[in-house]
């Protein structure tokens, strides 16, 4: 784990004694710069700042905002001298063993170089400095142990007039040269922390689609990733209890949700974390990078373990609103299966409708188990479309329909359709079955159906084990990734 970087500032009030002490300019030792500049000594000027920075042993000399061109001292000494605004001294270091631990590049000049022309742009915008009037001069310090830069910060002319630096205004600055200094081991974890969120919520929506196929008396279509049939049963009752707590309609959302529903779906997320051992390994790895990069900033236990206790929360929420998602879908499942009962009932002649329509269905369906092909499709989707906008039963399709988003109702509609006319299909199979002019004709039918039913059983059991073996790769790949 890397130590925290270090940045520390100090600032120069306008003005000062420069011109007094420009003999000091030249070679002052780090301590003699240490007491003048901490301490209070009348010494404190900017002037003597610049004349150290490049001076002292391990210097590599100036740098300035322009690549092309080395800053001049001389020159820089003279605008220090008649400047009569703050000037602002900082000083930002890592430890030689974690600028190793980078690659390296931290342990001399180009890196800091272009970190310095990166960062102080934006960072005097955060002290209220246009860039026309910024001005600045820094030196990078191979120094045994701790490889660091000095910067001298101006602005010219002078607007500002409070030296003192804010919190959040160091906080900020602070957070950009972690950004840039930092970036190799930041990048190496953010991958590796958006890979344990990316799998957790992933394998997540699966065990909450397993719960919603068991709380719909579906049971399992294929082994889901990591729970066991009795805690997918367990998921289902969970699911369907939070259902009843969630807004009729409105956006499906956890920052929407009233505070029962919110409660619920975080236990629930919770409780599916801490039953699989490598849902919590997860959550745990999480919090451990979460608690690493902190670590960048702080030595402070109690920031470490606030930013833990965010990453936690932040993967309990992602997960949370999978739950709610799952709920709803339950909750518009249940719905769809109330309009297909009706619907079915209507087209066995035992559901509430008019007379008229009743008639009408019964008719249709024997007329349609005489035709085939796309004919036979178009008719059934006819007679589909007006059962389902019969009175009796149109109150319960919008109601399905009005658990959707507005963006995806005229799909869901047809699919309900599509539903409906297939079980009117159905139908005249079993009418085209009861009426068939010979045994032979109808043990053709009957094998015809279940060896058709058979091949589609397969076909499915095929294509769900070709989604688990590539699920079981995509984990083995992501745990050899995170091992590594």
């Amino acid at each position: 784990m890397l130590r925290p970087l270090v940045l520390k500032v100090h600032f120069y009030a306008q003005g000062g004694g420069a011109i007094g002490h420009l003999d000091y300019m030249g070679n002052p030792s780090k301590e003699e710069l240490v007491r003048a500049g901490e301490h209070g000594d009348p010494r404190d000027d900017a002037a003597v700042h610049a004349a150290y920075m490049a001076g002292r042993p391990g210097s590599t000399g100036y740098i300035g905002p322009d690549p092309g061109r080395l800053p001049d001292p001389q020159a820089i000494a003279a605008e220090l001298r008649e400047h009569q605004g703050p000037v602002w001294r900082a000083f930002v270091s890592v430890t030689e063993t974690d600028a190793r631990a980078m690659g390296g590049a931290l342990l001399d000049r180009p890196a800091w170089e272009d970190a310095a022309r990166v960062i102080l742009p934006p960072m005097a915008e955060k002290l209220g400095i246009p860039q026309d009037r910024l001005r600045w001069v820094a030196a990078m310090h191979r120094k045994d142990g701790h490889p660091h830069i000095h910067l001298l910060v101006w602005e010219h002319p002078p607007q500002r007039q409070r030296g003192k630096w804010r919190q959040d205004e160091i906080r900020d600055i602070k957070r950009m040269w972690v950004s840039s200094l930092y970036r190799p081991e930041r990048e190496r974890l953010a991958r590796e922390k958006s890979a344990a969120r990316d799998v957790l919520v992933r394998d997540g929506r699966s065990e909450v689609a397993a719960g919603v196929r068991v709380a719909r008396g579906r049971g399992l279509d294929g082994i889901p990733p990591r729970l066991s049939t009795s805690q997918a049963e367990e998921l289902g009752r969970k699911l369907d209890d939070l259902r009843a707590l969630m807004p009729s309609d409105g956006r499906v959302a956890l920052k929407f949700m009233p505070p029962e529903a919110k409660d619920q779906a975080r236990q629930i997320a919770d409780w599916l974390t801490n039953r699989v051992p490598e849902y919590r390994a997860l959550v745990d790895r999480y919090a451990a990078i979460a608690v690493e990069m902190a670590g960048y900033y702080s030595d402070d236990p109690t920031a470490h373990q606030k930013a833990a206790d965010n990453a936690v929360a932040d993967l309990r929420d992602r997960l949370s609103q999978s739950v709610l998602q799952g709920a709803a879908r339950l909750d518009r499942a249940g719905r769809r299966d109330e309009v297909v009962q009706v619907a079915l009932a209507a087209i066995r002649g035992q559901g509430d409708v008019s007379d008229d329509l009743a008639g009408r269905i019964h008719q249709e369906v024997r007329r349609i188990a005489g035709m085939k092909g796309d004919a036979r499709k178009e008719a059934a989707g006819v007679l589909a479309r007006e059962l389902l906008a019969d009175p009796h039963l149109r109150p319960d399709v919008d109601r399905f329909l009005a658990a959707h988003p507005a963006k995806v109702r005229d799909i869901e509609e047809q699919r309900l359709v599509a539903t409906v006319a297939k079980s009117i299909e159905h139908a005249a199979d079993y009418v085209s079955f009861r009426e068939s002019t010979s045994a032979q004709q109808a043990a053709v039918a009957m094998f015809t159906g279940l060896f058709r039913t058979v091949r589609e059983e397969e076909l499915k059991a095929e294509r769900l084990a070709a989604e688990e073996e590539i699920a079981r790769v995509k984990r083995r790949q992501i745990q050899h990734g995170m091992d590594r």
